[in-house]
């Protein structure tokens, strides 16, 4: 019994041991865990501020002074300054209605629309609702080929299913859905319904050309134009038009903090373009296309802002 004891004895002091060595490593195991959290928080913030300087050391003065077109060139150049690019990669036209001014860089180069095609698509069918081929509830067939498993509209609606034509509008503007587009587009025909997108004055797109989705800065401008000149006839369309995309491209800048954009953007393979009417006192037209930009929607608020701020000097 006595040896039975002792031995006893021996284990409850292992025990004991060992729970004492699993406590102390639990407890440094919280404390790295710990450490860790902080660490890891530290740096986030870190990284948010960094960002944040890196914003502004690249746009400059929140509000730039601007009081001249030597001055707005100076801004554009030192903005440009922080990007790595080919001049050939970006484009944009600034157009003044009130007095014509127009500037403008590159604006033929061919860059690839995306989902800028949707506003000339969506004037088209407000057209066609106006002519009474259609009707603002007239249900639009789900066709197989617009279908996009786990995407916009394909995610309520399957092939074959009948859709509101206002719902897929709203749609394809302020979600710019694809499905919903290529529905539409697909109803009218993509050669006809390109062809008609002449009459808002874009250029007379090639088969190449619609095949492959190409656009350029001035025909979009074009686009731009005919829907300012008639924006009582698309009142409807504009009003989706300052909803869409909101915080983003060209509503992401100080402008937007000021002023109402009706604006509709495009994202596609390294595209990023945005279009639209900025509401100032005397409002002005802005297209701004790019080409594998790194940052380019930060490229295209800030653009978007040196303008703004040559636009206001000029009616103060």
């Amino acid at each position: 019994m006595k040896k039975r004891k002792r031995k006893t004895s021996r284990q409850l002091k292992i025990i004991r041991r060992k729970l004492l060595l699993i406590m102390i490593l639990s407890c440094l195991i919280i404390i790295g865990c710990v450490a860790i959290i902080a660490l890891k928080n530290i740096s986030e913030d870190m990284l948010a501020q960094f960002t944040e300087e890196t914003r502004t050391s690249t746009k400059g003065d929140e509000s730039p002074t601007i009081e001249s077109k030597s001055d707005l060139q100076e801004s554009i150049a030192y903005i440009l300054d922080a990007y790595d690019f080919d001049d050939k990669q970006l484009s944009y036209i600034y157009y003044d209605p009130k007095d014509d001014e127009t500037i403008q860089v590159n604006e033929d180069e061919e860059m690839l629309a995306a989902s800028t095609y949707k506003l000339p698509l969506a004037m088209y069918y407000y057209d066609l609702i106006e002519k009474g081929v259609y009707t603002k509830d007239t249900a639009l067939p789900f066709y197989e080929e617009a279908y996009m498993p786990e995407e916009g509209i394909s995610t309520i609606y399957t092939i074959d299913d009948q859709i509101p034509l206002s719902y897929l509008i709203r749609q394809a503007i302020v979600n710019s859905d694809n499905s919903a587009s290529l529905i539409m587009l697909y109803t009218t025909g993509v050669l006809e319904t390109y062809q008609a997108f002449s009459n808002y004055g874009a250029k007379q797109y090639t088969l190449e050309e619609i095949n492959n989705n190409i656009t350029t800065a001035r025909s979009s401008m074009e686009v731009l134009k005919y829907l300012y000149s008639h924006q009582n006839k698309y009142q409807e369309l504009i009003d989706l038009l300052k909803i869409a995309s909101q915080g983003y491209f060209l509503q992401a800048g100080t402008a937007a903090e000021h002023y109402e954009i009706a604006h509709k953007y495009g994202e596609f393979a390294g595209y990023v373009n945005d279009y639209g009417i900025v509401y100032t006192e005397e409002p002005y037209l802005i297209a701004i296309f790019t080409d594998g930009i790194v940052d380019s929607p930060t490229l295209i608020a800030d653009l978007n802002d040196v303008f703004c701020a040559y636009h206001e000097q000029k009616y103060k």
